[in-house]
């Protein structure tokens, strides 16, 4: 995702939406976690010794603290495409924070070393030693329906022998996947934040029609906050709202814009109706534009077109295609 995967990152560590994600993706909307009980913890998860070196990042993870101590730890995946690796890239991650917490519990037990018996003694663990749940949720944000792996399971070859493959499938774990798929879901209500019309926006984005009835219809549109707008921007591609919220002005911005800065500039929510509603296409529309003169480029440079061509194909002087190439050129140097 890019620039999108970073602001998404950002907008989901807000610990209330972060609380509010996994209820309504793992817990049907109930309250299990509240946000006052997460916090940040490193996302990145490594192991070394003699023989091996390996180091994994989530894409987030917060603890879950309560009475002072913690009680689970919490990873989320933001994913944009297919990766049928997606279980044993988990299952490795999930192992490493399994084995971060194992060498913590040893390094305290060092100081104690006199009071252990043999057995604690060689393992580094004592019998008050207790390992925190770790939970990762895979939020699926791709257009296309995830292709099958959602377990361990279903990229394992057990063979074609009916009676060795049921006796091995019974012996692997199955180790599936905790899903949140985007491009199925259809129906929010399980997210209590503004979490909810982020997604029911974002499901829509390629349905104008759709895009543009919930924003009439859903009265929460008129009071988002600007976190969640630069994040439904990014994500949908509407270059001018991206503009107008990092305080910019947008190479094709409207006197619309002007007099909505004017009126929305103290003013903490603003109202999507106004705001996307004529500008979701635009953005589009400057990105496959955009997109068209990347490659008209590409293809002068590696000499299928002539400039004449390219100019004419692109709607614009030779004099300015042959300037925008230059600068192209310059900004690879």
């Amino acid at each position: 995702m890019g620039k999108a995967d970073i602001t998404l990152k950002e907008y989901l560590s807000d610990t209330r939406r972060y609380a509010d994600l996994l209820n309504g993706a793992l817990f049907g909307g109930k309250e299990i976690i509240s946000g006052e009980e997460l916090s940040d913890m490193t996302a990145a998860l490594s192991k070394s010794d003699r023989e091996t070196v390996m180091e994994r990042s989530s894409d987030l993870a917060m603890k879950q603290d309560q009475d002072g101590c913690i009680y689970a730890v919490w990873l989320v995946e933001n994913q944009n495409y297919f990766d049928r690796s997606m279980p044993v890239r988990v299952m490795v991650q999930e192992a490493l924070a399994y084995d971060k917490q194992r060498k913590q519990m040893m390094r305290k037990n060092k100081r104690h070393r006199q009071h252990m018996q043999k057995e604690e003694f060689l393992s580094g663990l004592t019998e008050e030693d207790w390992f925190v749940p770790v939970v990762t949720l895979v939020v699926y944000w791709g257009e296309k329906p995830w292709n099958g792996a959602k377990s361990l399971h279903d990229v394992m070859d057990f063979g074609n022998k009916a009676e060795l493959e049921r006796e091995i499938r019974r012996l692997v774990p199955e180790y599936p996947l905790h899903f949140l798929d985007l491009s199925k879901l259809r129906h929010f209500e399980g997210f209590q934040s503004e979490l909810r019309i982020l997604f029911e926006l974002y499901v829509r984005k390629n349905d104008k029609a759709a895009f543009l009835q919930y924003l009439k219809t859903e009265d929460a549109c008129r009071r988002l906050d600007s976190e969640t707008c630069l994040a439904l921007c990014l994500l949908t591609g509407a270059k001018e709202l991206e503009d107008y919220y990092l305080g910019r002005e947008g190479a094709g911005e409207k006197a619309f814009w002007k007099k909505t800065i004017a009126q929305e500039a103290k003013k903490e929510e603003i109202d999507m109706c106004k705001a996307i509603t004529e500008l979701i296409e635009d953005g589009r529309m400057e990105g496959e534009k955009s997109g068209r003169l990347h490659l008209l480029c590409d293809l002068v440079q590696e000499g299928v077109l002539s400039v004449k061509d390219a100019a004419r194909k692109a709607s614009m002087t030779e004099t300015d295609f042959q300037g925008m190439l230059e600068q192209k050129l310059l900004c690879k140097s």
